[in-house]
């Protein structure tokens, strides 16, 4: 698995202290020994630009495509479980619903960590955030992950963090169909077909795809179908015009938390809400044309991204005071312009992106007692420009800064139960600076300062209507005093890649925030803390021993905490201190892989407890294997997760007494087998 973006080549000639004397004690095995060479990772996230990772002055890290295909994962979040800096919290068990949190965000992970598609946001407008059983995971080519804030090219949901999802276009490849079908625990079924291709005129890359799981509990069950089709264009060699477009559906229960008492009287894979349920439907379509142009002085690249999409979710609850419906059907437009611009002169490379990301969404929410349903409509537009120069000097020094400024416009249209037109029109800025400095050509050392915002999501501005029947008071509706979330961060780090044999980093990070956005149980509302810090250490370790064995290792430190106020001192919830993730994959006649991994993740703060009253969520530790055999196209693999069949849970929740806990268990020891054949 490759979570380290540092390189080795082959005509590396500097060399320095660290990677000889870790050479040094390995060199008693250089007779047993062969690692193969490793090249320099090319990410385009950090920048919205093709560069090489060692150059940037941020905490890179990529899963490629080999790494992926032998976790045999059913969904992304559990690729990303075994990465430094992310922690991933499933509520449903089934994979429906999972935080995927960098920075230690804790319950608003969704809203504060973007998730893309080929550069195309994946993150609602409402506290939904990304749905991941949307993203096929065996069209993905690679895993960009980019830890700390990215508010200066992304603009909103983007201070945790980025998570770039590149996906398979056909380049370069002879005609092909393939099929895929799994089996697994708890009635999992799959079937899949695919077809890609590539000529000089035409890249493409179609999918279609089925699965049900009926999930570890009861009312857990998932059905979904998908579909999604790519294609490159290619008329000239300056111009190139890609269009991309998908459909999802799907169906899921909902079985909610258990307390102690239900566990006592149901067991852990009980729900007491066995009826209440929830479906998706969402489907977009982008266009992207791209015109290179070489110039005497340099490289002129002009591309914009024109998206629409569409998306419906219909959840019911059903209880004695009535059944309660919450539907958001959202829609959204958006273009984004950008232009990128490289001169190298002198030794000297300059390159300057600009551009412009123009987005109109609407939500329509109908929510509360299906008898008297409460119904508003929000828009939200927004509007962002940016610039960012990186400036690469002869001194192995290199520069990158830039800023944004982003303007957003919301139209609150309250119809029923209350009524009311209102507006908010909050403006927000980005900015940036970063110094790398490559002291050899394969390690370097970096420092970055950032300011970084988010706007609040459209079910944060509005919460959906409490009535207490016994007092007659109204909670929740609209909340107009919500600011947008800030924060000043400060990151240093390393990149060391030296040695022939193991690759190290680590990064220290300081995030200072104002008015960070949390659900305040006791109105029933969303509110803001005056003022949090995040501050944590990221380590990665990666030995490679021969071309067919590759050992890795990571360690996260992580503490969010409340600073001034009523919480002064108390912890964040949801936000584990410590987590450890390592593992190794063996690959026996280019034929044969074996894989292992393990993940700890430590105690957590149970959501809702900001007093820091109660006992803390247990930590947990998951082991996986997994057995793969590929040969002429064909593939039988098979995994066991969670092998020593751990009892835990990733989430956990104290209801609305804020004194009784309720956790979501996690699946216990669960199998899958499967086998795919390309022709």
């Amino acid at each position: 698995m490759i979570l380290t973006d540092l390189s080795f080549g082959a005509d590396e000639t500097k060399r320095d202290i660290i990677g000889r004397v870790l050479d040094g004690t390995l060199a008693p095995l250089d007779f047993f020994l062969s690692p193969h060479e490793r090249l320099d990772t090319i990410v385009i996230t950090p920048t919205r630009y093709e560069d090489p990772s060692l150059e940037i002055s941020s905490n890179v890290s990529v899963l490629q495509e080999e790494d992926i295909a032998n976790m045999h994962a059913k969904y992304v979040p559990d690729i990303l479980r075994v990465a430094s800096g992310v922690v991933v919290s499933d509520y449903s068990g089934n994979g429906k619903m999972s935080r995927v949190d960098m920075r230690g965000f804790g319950d608003t992970a969704s809203s504060n960590v973007l998730v893309l598609m080929d550069g195309r946001r994946t993150n609602q407008i409402d506290l939904s955030g990304a749905d991941w059983t949307q993203i096929d995971i065996n069209a993905i080519e690679k895993i960009e992950i980019v830890r700390g804030p990215q508010s200066v090219l992304y603009g909103d949901n983007a201070m945790g963090g980025v998570i770039n999802i590149i996906t398979k276009t056909g380049y370069g490849k002879e005609p092909e169909i393939g099929f895929k079908y799994e089996r697994g625990s708890y009635d999992y079924s799959s079937y899949r077909v695919h077809t890609e291709g590539g000529t000089d005129f035409m890249d493409y890359y179609a999918m279609a795809s089925t699965s049900y799981n009926n999930g570890y509990r009861i009312n857990n069950h998932l059905e979904t179908i998908d579909y999604n089709a790519e294609a490159t264009f290619k008329p000239t060699d300056y111009f190139h015009l890609r269009s991309s477009a998908g459909y999802h559906r799907d169906w899921y229960g909902l079985p909610g938390a258990v307390k102690p008492i239900d566990i006592n009287a149901i067991g852990r894979r009980g729900s007491i809400s066995p009826d209440n349920r929830a479906k998706t439907e969402d489907y977009f379509a982008m266009l992207t044309p791209e015109l290179i142009y070489q110039l005497p002085f340099g490289e002129v690249l002009f591309e914009t991204d024109i998206l629409l999409r569409g998306r419906r979710t219909n959840a019911i609850f059903l209880s004695s005071f009535g059944d309660v419906s919450n539907v958001h059907h959202i829609k959204t437009f958006g273009v984004t312009p950008k232009l990128a611009f490289t001169v190298d002169f002198a030794g000297l490379s300059n390159r300057i992106i600009g551009g412009l990301d123009y987005y109109v969404n609407k939500d329509e929410i109908n929510s509360g007692l299906l008898s008297a349903m409460d119904t508003i409509i929000i828009n939200k537009d927004t509007l962002g420009l940016y610039l960012t120069d990186t400036v690469t000097l002869p001194s192995s020094l290199i520069f990158n800064g830039g800023f944004r400024g982003e303007w957003a416009y919301y139209k609150f249209d309250q119809q029923a139960v209350l009524q009311g037109m209102n507006t908010k029109s909050p403006f927000e800025y980005a900015y940036e600076a970063g110094l790398t400095y490559k002291y050899t050509d394969k390690s370097s050392v970096y420092a970055k300062y950032s300011r970084s915002f988010r706007f609040p999501a459209t079910d944060e501005w509005y919460t959906s209507l409490y009535i207490d029947y016994f007092s007659g008071l109204v909670a929740g509706g609209l909340n107009l005093e919500l600011e947008p979330q800030t924060g000043n961060s400060y990151e240093i780090g390393i990149k060391e890649n030296t040695s022939k044999y193991i690759s190290l980093k680590a990064d220290y990070y300081i995030m200072d925030l104002n008015n960070e956005i949390y659900y305040d149980p006791l109105t029933f509302q969303n509110s803001s803390y005056d003022h949090t810090i995040h501050h944590g250490l990221e380590l990665e370790t990666d030995l490679y021993v021969f071309d067919s064995l590759h050992v890795y290792g990571n360690y996260t430190f992580a503490k969010s905490f409340f600073v001034g106020g009523t919480f002064a001192g108390n912890e964040i919830p949801l936000v584990p201190r410590h987590k450890f993730s390592s593992g190794f994959d063996y690959t026996f006649m280019n034929s044969l892989t074996f894989r292992y991994d393990a993940t700890y993740v430590g105690e957590r703060r149970f959501i809702n407890d900001l007093q820091n009253n109660m006992p803390k969520l247990k930590s947990y530790m998951v082991h996986n294997v997994g057995l793969s055999y590929r040969k002429y196209g064909l593939e039988i693999f098979g995994a066991i997760n969670n092998i020593f069949d751990a009892e835990y849970s990733e989430y956990g929740v104290l209801d609305f007494t804020l004194t009784r806990p309720g956790i979501y268990p996690a699946p216990r020891r669960n199998f899958l087998i499967g086998v795919s054949y390309r022709f």
